[in-house]
């Protein structure tokens, strides 16, 4: 559930760019977030080209949690076109409030309530000390109106349980593990994966289908030019090409192993095994796959 609190939904542009405008007019128009960057890409000629198989979780209602790459920035917008493009509507992401994904996909307005399930860092705590770090900027920003440690891992806990709920429902949850813009090949990955595979009972997590994926390198640059194109009606006649690659799936179980006590290990625990899974997945050498 999204939180109220305005104070954390800083807008990361003085003026709104115009490929931003017309996300929400497509979304206005067909009711949907994912649909609407389809009919984007599209207009665009961005390509999405899919190595992997998705036939078990790409069609709606199919319960997925979706855990990828974050190096490049703007992987949401080309992941849930292609969603938008299998008719998936019911999708979500675990963000932070303030990120320039959950601005952009909160200005489509209407169609994108309950999109964004947001968790923020203990950085932005009022009653610790200040951080140096990429959170800096929205730490002062919120000066003395910066929540307690408490009320962030309560508003952090309610929304990891609330992504639980929207997976036993059988929507699609996307969530970037190291909880930052960087490489989840190199990186630590943050607990909260494993948190929210412990909300999900024995039974759910069978139904539950987690899904790793990975992008190869792209210039986010290019991506945003395009959409920029097409929010003035022009288009240029070559197509740019993603690639995303599909690495191991399968329920809490397959991944995991059927044998693995799941209910005695930590969260740190179950997302290092994931961790491991993924390294495994994309370890090998791919064209583009550059670390």
């Amino acid at each position: 559930m999204e939180s109220n609190d305005e104070r954390f939904r800083a807008v990361p542009w003085s003026r709104e760019p115009r490929y931003v405008r017309r996300l929400r007019e497509d979304a206005t128009r067909v009711r949907s977030v994912p649909r609407a960057l389809y009919a984007q890409f599209r207009r665009a000629r961005i390509q999405v080209r899919i190595i992997g198989d998705t036939s078990v979780w790409s069609r709606p209602g199919r319960a997925c949690l979706l855990v990828g790459d974050h190096r490049d920035r703007f992987e949401l917008a080309p992941l849930f076109a292609m969603l938008g493009g299998c008719g998936r509507s019911d999708v979500h992401v675990i963000a932070k409030s303030y990120s320039m994904n959950a601005a952009i996909i909160r200005a489509a307005g209407r169609a994108a309530e309950g999109i964004v399930l947001p968790v923020d860092p203990g950085t932005l705590a009022g009653d610790r000390p200040i951080v140096l770090n990429r959170d800096l900027p929205q730490r002062l920003r919120l000066g003395r109106q910066a929540p307690t440690r408490a009320a962030l891992r309560e508003a952090n806990r309610r929304t990891i349980a609330r992504a639980a709920e929207l997976l036993v429902a059988g929507h699609l949850v996307t969530l970037f593990p190291c909880g930052a813009v960087t490489n989840a090949l190199r990186n630590p990955w943050r607990p909260g994966l494993g948190r929210l595979i412990k909300q999900l009972d024995s039974n759910q997590r069978n139904e539950v289908h987690i899904v790793l994926f990975r992008f190869d390198n792209f210039a986010p640059t290019r991506l945003v030019r395009r959409l920029l194109l097409d929010s003035h009606d022009l288009r240029l006649r070559r197509p740019l090409r993603l690639t995303l690659r599909i690495g191991a799936q399968g329920s809490v179980h397959e991944l995991l192993g059927a044998e693995a006590p799941i209910d005695l290990l930590t969260a740190d625990e179950i997302t290092e095994r994931l961790r491991r899974r993924y390294q495994v997945a994309f370890e090998r050498p791919h064209a583009g796959l550059d670390m």
